[in-house]
């Protein structure tokens, strides 16, 4: 009977919680995240709420406790932010891609990029960091650096493949195209502040069966289909 009790009284408090984490509108990678992470979370009867701010502000928010963590991250993310602790499954991937109005361009590694001006998006730390000494304007979203490619002000967007792919489909930009195979791909993690740490144990199972069972492959790309269709 204690048993039963202690059941219902876990149940109950994890029926209470809800945990709020950043997808900004637009971003296609940490929209399939958070896409993922409802499932997820839903399993253990915990609400997922999803507000929006940029990559950047995210973060800051996150290490502080005022979003409860990061959809999906890259793992030595935790190096800068240490109040973030990483849910040791593999949720996502997400892969670099050059962008150019000029489709005789082929980019081949980042130092081909030297010879260009770049858009980059702030907060994208896998792209920040291997274009760091380069000549390149740095955006506050995707929105923003797809438009100075469209106008000219750089040469090309540096920007992860589906979120590219997405803002080239919605803002109608149909002389921008991909002129790169991946330059870099990087799996992405849920990271929770340490706060909810005593989530970590619980997620970690229903990721690992998700993975196993294929359900992470099909929700990403449902939910990318389903962008697209939008579009």
């Amino acid at each position: 009977m204690k048993s039963l009790f202690l059941l219902i009284f876990i149940m109950l408090t994890l029926h209470a919680k809800e945990i709020v984490l950043n997808a900004d509108e637009g971003n296609m990678v940490q929209l399939t995240n958070a896409e993922i992470l409802k499932r997820a979370y839903t399993t253990l009867g915990i609400e997922l709420k999803i507000v929006s701010y940029s990559l950047s502000k995210s973060l800051s928010l996150s290490n502080s406790g005022e979003l409860d963590g990061e959809p999906g991250r890259i793992k030595k993310i935790s190096k800068k932010f240490p109040n973030l602790v990483r849910v040791p499954v593999a949720i996502n991937y997400v892969e670099a891609i050059a962008f150019s109005k000029k489709r005789s361009i082929m980019i081949k590694n980042w130092n081909a990029l030297n010879s260009y001006k770049i858009g980059v998006i702030k907060g994208v730390k896998f792209i920040e960091g291997p274009t760091k000494e380069m000549n390149k304007v740095v955006y506050t979203n995707f929105k923003d650096a797809f438009k100075a490619l469209d106008e000219g002000k750089v040469n090309m967007v540096i920007a992860p493949k589906a979120t590219g792919q997405y803002v080239i489909d919605t803002q109608g930009y149909a002389d921008i195209h991909k002129v790169s195979r991946a330059l870099k791909r990087l799996y992405l993690y849920h990271f929770l502040h340490k706060k909810n740490s005593d989530l970590i144990p619980k997620l970690t199972p229903v990721l690992q069966e998700m993975k196993k069972s294929g359900e992470l492959k099909y929700i990403r790309a449902a939910f990318l289909r389903k962008m697209r269709n939008k579009s």
